[in-house]
């Protein structure tokens, strides 16, 4: 039987234009992946609507980009972060 692979959680960046997207650098899913022989799965930047104590169960891991969406815009010293973009 094959090992089990670790299920790593990367927290999405959102991107707008024409339509607001959730999306990750390939840099981040290839570092899980080859760096640390996980499988890189996307979190969609829904917050809320996630059910996130139940996905967080579920991951052996999880990564932030460092991504400006990753953080509530008030610790970096911005406006609060806008609600509902799409």
């Amino acid at each position: 039987m094959a090992p089990l692979v670790r299920l790593i959680g990367i927290a999405a960046d959102v991107a707008c234009s024409v339509c607001t997207v959730s999306c990750v650098g390939d840099k981040y899913a290839r570092a899980v992946l080859d760096g640390a022989g996980g499988l890189p799965l996307l979190i969609p930047a829904l917050a809320e609507e996630l059910g996130l104590d139940d996905l967080l169960q579920r991951l052996d891991g999880l990564m932030f980009t460092g991504s400006a969406s990753n953080v509530e815009p008030h610790h970096i010293r911005g406006r609060p972060a806008i609600r509902n973009l799409a």
